[in-house]
């Protein structure tokens, strides 16, 4: 060991020329950030470089020959090679557990939607065509005239050995989503409309205007909601599918557009509009969860009592003053 470290300082001293003649310090490797010496640079490794080699490039090479060594035969050792293999087992684990849990997540969003939909995909609900929608205003609009004893009954359908019933355009009683959806549009931009020509439009009033027609839309499902709930027993569950109810409480925003633009006309216009509208909403709720309520008692073999027809008739009245709240005249 003694011998070893006398011999690494014999190394590590400079070594002078014992020959004849002027005598000169043998060339070491210059400090860094210093420019290159003006004859060669000699490496600690043996390697000798021409003296117009930068000194960055020189100290890099050195450390590649260095990485080199006798064990590698000459060749460069392959550093990445180790992180590559590690790197295809990390994203092997990674993509293992991110299918275990976006799975899972799809499966929950899967049975959520099919606890609410009853089977019914969103696009069921927009499986319209233009006459369906003009029997459907028909039937909105004048619900009187919508006579007949199977006038307000759906067409059942079987499906995959399961019973369901006829998308909207092939049933006008089917309820969708599209009428509710424009007419709620409709309702905002009118709105809007009506406060410019009364001079009070101001562009948040189209903010506030959506808010109040998602909030009074909110409110008229909620109602429903709770008044079928109340009609609901163990011996006839009355369980209606989540979109249905929507899009049956946004129906309300067909007779309320109507109601805004003949307040563009006159205030008599406005009012008249308010009333008729109100009435025709509240026949075709009432004839709408009447049928629904018969057809879960006929179902379970129970006639219904005669208590529903109050609660059936008190969701009608409130189509009176959730409409003038949500008319505005110019």
């Amino acid at each position: 060991m003694a011998e070893f470290y006398q011999n690494q300082n014999q190394f590590n001293q400079p070594v002078y020329n014992t020959q004849a003649g002027p005598q000169m310090p043998a060339q070491t490797a210059a400090p860094l950030g210093s420019s290159p010496n003006p004859q060669t640079y000699q490496h600690n490794t043996g390697a000798v470089y021409p003296s117009h080699a930068p000194q960055g490039e020189a100290q890099m090479q050195g450390q590649m020959d260095f990485q080199a060594g006798p064990s590698a035969g000459g060749m460069p050792f392959d550093v990445m090679g180790g992180d590559a293999a590690m790197f295809q087992v990390a994203k092997a684990g990674f993509g293992v557990y991110g299918e275990k849990v976006f799975g899972g997540g799809q499966q929950f969003v899967k049975n959520t939607a099919s606890k609410y939909l009853s089977g019914h995909d969103m696009g069921y609900y927009y499986m319209i065509s233009n006459r369906y929608v003009l029997n459907k205003l028909k039937v909105l609009l004048c619900p009187f005239l919508h006579k007949g004893s199977q006038a307000w009954t759906r067409i059942p359908d079987q499906v995959a050995n399961k019973l369901t019933y006829k998308p909207p355009r092939l049933d006008v009683n089917a309820p969708d989503l599209y009428l509710p959806s424009m007419g709620f549009l409709t309702y905002s931009l009118l709105c809007c409309l009506s406060m410019a020509v009364g001079g009070r439009f101001v562009p948040e009033m189209l903010r506030s205007r959506i808010w109040r027609g998602l909030i009074s839309w909110t409110v008229s499902y909620i109602i429903l909601w709770l008044g079928l709930s109340s009609l609901s027993s163990q011996q006839v569950p009355i369980k209606p599918p989540f979109l249905d109810l929507v899009a049956f409480s946004g129906y309300m925003f067909v007779p309320i557009s109507l109601e805004v633009g003949a307040g563009l006309i006159s205030s008599y216009a406005y009012y008249g509009t308010w009333a008729w509208g109100s009435l025709c909403s509240a026949v075709f709720l009432v004839k709408t969860l009447k049928r629904i309520i018969f057809a879960e008692a006929r179902n379970y073999g129970v006639a219904t009592p005669a208590s529903h027809n109050y609660v059936l008739l008190a969701l009608g009245l409130l189509q009176f003053p959730l409409s003038y709240f949500m008319g505005v005249l110019p």
